[in-house]
Formats: structure tokens, sequence, C-alpha cells
């Protein structure tokens, strides 16, 4: 079973079929897995997490630092419902960190604006 941790303490739970030593790489793997994972995160956040429309891994405004083993930055947005059922673009930036043992991962220091 994957878990994901958000600092609240809410978890998520992820299946996948990979080596999970791989998403703590300085590599493209490692760098999607912790962009999948940031928007589990800030999904659980959002008002109206259904509409939310995610950019491309690729995309201009998406960025995924590696810092250390098994620790990533990622900055970007999502653009989603607000309480009054307008669509909004809120940019993110949060602190992932990848579990090799379960290959899970560990979201901290969430931002949003």
């Amino acid at each position: 079973m994957k878990k994901i941790l958000i600092a609240a303490g809410l978890p998520l739970f992820l299946a996948a079929c990979y080596d999970p030593a791989d998403n703590c790489e300085n590599d493209t793997h490692g760098k999607i897995g912790a962009y999948v994972a940031s928007q589990n995160f800030v999904s659980q956040r959002l008002r109206s997490p259904s509409t939310a429309d995610y950019p491309s891994f690729s995309a201009n405004g998406v960025i995924v630092n590696f810092e250390r083993k098994c620790h990533f930055k990622v900055a970007a947005f999502v653009d989603a419902q607000n309480g009054f059922g307008g669509t909004v673009r809120t940019r993110y930036i949060i602190d992932i960190e990848a579990d090799p043992e379960d290959g899970g991962y560990w979201g901290r220091n969430l931002i949003m604006d």
C-alpha cells in the first residue's frame, strides 16, 4: 500500500508499478513522481477538487527541482473552480519527499496563493 501524508497528517494511497527507489533520483522519472504527488496534496486543499486541471509536467510554469536524494521542491499551478463556481488559477509550492522503502510520498510546507 502506498502512503502519501501531508503536514496535517491525512493519508493518500497510490498504486504504481515501478521500483520505489527510482523516485529518489535526479532524473525525469523521479521528478514526474514528485509532481504527481504534489497534485494529490494540492487537490486535498481545493474547494472543488473534481474540477482541478493541472498542466502537464513539461508545461511552462511547472518547475520540479531535485533538492537532495528523495527530496524535491515543486512549483506549479492548478485551475479549479472556487466556491462561486468561477475557475481560478492557484499557484503552489510544496516540498515532496519520496520514501524508497514503500514508494510513498510526504508533502511538507504547502503554500498556495
